[in-house]
């Protein structure tokens, strides 16, 4: 299986770009994978883009150095607390305050995983999209104790913090990260999207599948230009990567 891998990004009215992407380089991809990382900045200019940097970079070199023999998911597990142990670093010397959100996908051998942390998504698309992470944001747990009965759906859905990220690079304490309890099988014409929230923010769901749904394999490309279309007066940083499927030849 052949994977075509496109990015693209912006600062939208920020005077900073905080979000960071990373790609393995393809001579690592036969024996490791391939493994994409988006990280989004949150704190001060110079501490996000200093997390996100760190996050996608760290990701990136750590995954390419381990020769380990562990599965794929452990691999990606491994990479991010690399990447975690060097931001904490980072913010001790530097007395920085913030962190940065991570999505990272790591395909093999025509199987895929997925690693998330905060706010940014995956998608698959698949015939249809599919959001593959669990946001880690309040939302998510005021939704699901609504469902529980423990608070009302009405006080869950208003409730005004409902963005505000519960995880992140670094946090103080590691908390678990979201990441499936085994790989799946990618199909040819499949899509991975990572998402920062400067995109899914401004674009919905429909829109991004519309766009990642076209044949023309330019898709990060086609949703950031979805975005600059929409000028929005506060546009956040937004950042696309789009990993496609296909046959190998």
């Amino acid at each position: 299986m052949k994977i075509n891998i496109n990015t693209k990004q912006g600062k939208g009215s920020r005077s900073v770009q905080q979000d960071t992407y990373g790609i393995s380089r393809k001579y690592v991809g036969r024996e490791k994978g391939i493994l994409a990382v988006l990280s989004d900045g949150m704190g001060g200019m110079q501490a996000g883009e200093t997390f996100s940097r760190i996050a996608a970079e760290e990701m990136v070199n750590a995954f390419e150095l381990d020769d380990s023999r562990e599965d794929m998911t452990v691999r990606l597990q491994n990479a991010y607390r690399a990447a975690r142990n060097k931001a904490l670093e980072a913010a001790e010397k530097q007395q920085l305050e913030g962190g940065a959100t991570v999505v990272a996908v790591l395909v093999h051998k025509g199987m895929c995983t997925f690693l998330s942390v905060g706010d940014s998504r995956i998608y698959l698309y698949r015939g249809g999209l599919i959001q593959l992470n669990r946001e880690q944001v309040l939302g998510t747990e005021l939704d699901e104790k609504a469902a529980f009965g423990l608070t009302l759906k009405r006080e869950a859905k208003y409730n005004r913090y409902r963005d505000s990220v519960t995880n992140h690079l670094t946090m103080p304490e590691e908390l678990p990260v979201d990441c499936p309890e085994r790989p799946f099988s990618l199909l040819p014409g499949d899509r991975l999207v990572l998402l920062s929230d400067g995109v899914f923010r401004t674009l919905n769901d429909e829109e991004i599948e519309r766009i990642v749904a076209d044949p023309e394999d330019k898709r990060a490309k086609a949703l950031i230009d979805a975005v600059n279309k929409r000028a929005m007066p506060d546009q956040d940083n937004y950042s696309a990567v789009v990993l496609s499927a296909r046959k190998g030849e």
